[in-house]
């Protein structure tokens, strides 16, 4: 019986020594598949940071994305040393391409096997303009009720995207009377709330997200070096090459005024009130430096946006830190076209007009029984650039 058990025994001894390679084989298969996957994975990710570091950079020149990219991927352990790793950048169309290589040393299976597993990874990141949802976003983002405030019988109509109001205020939109509506494209977003549900169409989003300001990186203009004091009544009061008047504009009765395109400083504000006035502003941008800007009757009053520069597509752009009140009451004798900029000041609209704009303001105030139509502007000072992955 003991005999027999030594030979159980040294079989079972045999048994193990033959299966022993194969349990190393496995063992170090399942190892070595392991390790791969990691580095696939951390190739994986030096590729999305390589490409999406790249693809903001775009917008300054290919030489900028390709050397920020190579950096970020450095930074994850990828230094495209042309032996261990690699790293490829190529710009498809808008975008930029990330391919990472490596050679990765297996970790058992070497001691039968003289070579490397390669490992890939590619991202590919894209930048775009998209335009800004609304065309009146509402940008005070304290808890002010009625931020956008409509009283009488007025109606609001957008004609493309929305409109959007930043404050938090359960009251964020008041409606002061029973016709009051706002109409627009797609549903209203309101940071806030609102007990004027039913006066939307369609119904609002309300609890929506802070829209930020989309002009925010856009410069206030330099005050030129060279100014003229006088108040500027009619043509005969411009200064031929001077696009800086510290006196303000005035129109009343039947004055007129065309002025040249270019940007134009203004401090003292622009008034026009007079039944015959005139005024013609084509491809003319105004900051406010100070003062008001009230167009309350004229028989023809006509601002259009810059078509150059900058400021290309702004119409009014009021001083950050000295807001102005921007007031519209000339009604369907008022073409406005371009963007009206006042970040921290007050629209006040009571007018009826068909406005070919948009609007960026601190707060909108509409009063009387008056129809407005905001048919919305395309500019590339009226969008949001996107980064996306693609790949």
């Amino acid at each position: 019986m003991s005999t027999f058990a030594r030979r159980e025994d040294g079989q079972q001894i045999v048994l193990v020594a033959l299966m022993l390679p194969v349990l190393l084989a496995f063992v170090g298969l399942v190892l070595d598949v392991g390790n791969v996957y990691f580095h696939r994975r951390m190739a994986q990710n030096a590729a999305d940071a390589a490409a999406m570091a790249g693809s903001v950079q775009l917008a300054i020149s290919r030489p900028q994305a390709q050397q920020t990219a190579l950096a970020y991927a450095a930074d994850n352990g990828y230094n495209n040393d042309g032996q261990s790793n690699t790293v490829t950048i190529t710009f498809p169309s808008g975008c930029i391409a990330a391919q990472v290589d490596e050679n990765v040393r297996p970790l058992l299976v070497s001691l039968v096997w003289d070579g490397s597993f390669n490992v890939g990874a590619r991202a590919v990141a894209c930048r775009r303009a998209v335009p800004v949802p609304a065309s009146v976003i509402v940008l005070d983002q304290g808890r002010r009720d009625g931020a956008l405030r409509i009283s009488g019988n007025s109606s609001l109509v957008v004609e493309r995207g929305n409109v959007h109001v930043n404050s938090s205020s359960p009251q964020a939109v008041t409606m002061g009377g029973s016709k009051s509506q706002v109409n627009t494209q797609t549903p209203a977003t309101i940071v806030g709330g609102t007990s004027a549900l039913d006066a939307f169409r369609p119904p609002p989003v309300t609890g929506a997200g802070v829209l930020a300001d989309p002009l925010a990186h856009l410069p206030e203009p330099r005050k030129p070096a060279k100014c003229s004091s006088r108040q500027v009544n009619d043509n005969s009061d411009l200064v031929s090459g001077v696009f800086c008047y510290t006196g303000g504009i005035s129109l009343n009765s039947s004055d007129s005024l065309t002025l040249p395109p270019g940007e134009y400083w203004i401090e003292g504000g622009i008034s026009v009130n007079g039944t015959k006035a005139k005024i013609v502003a084509d491809n003319v941008m105004f900051y406010i430096a100070s003062g008001d800007v009230s167009i309350k009757k004229c028989s023809d009053c006509r601002f259009t946006p810059r078509t150059t520069g900058d400021y290309k597509g702004l119409t009014l752009y009021g001083a950050r830190g000295n807001p102005p009140t921007f007031d519209f009451t000339a009604g369907a004798d008022l073409y406005l076209a371009g963007i009206v900029y006042n970040k921290n000041g007050a629209l006040e609209l009571s007018g009826g007009a068909d406005i070919v704009a948009n609007f960026a303001v601190g707060t909108v105030n509409m009063t009387g029984n008056t129809d407005l139509v905001v048919e919305g502007f395309t500019s590339p000072n009226w969008e949001t650039i996107e980064y996306r992955m693609t790949e």
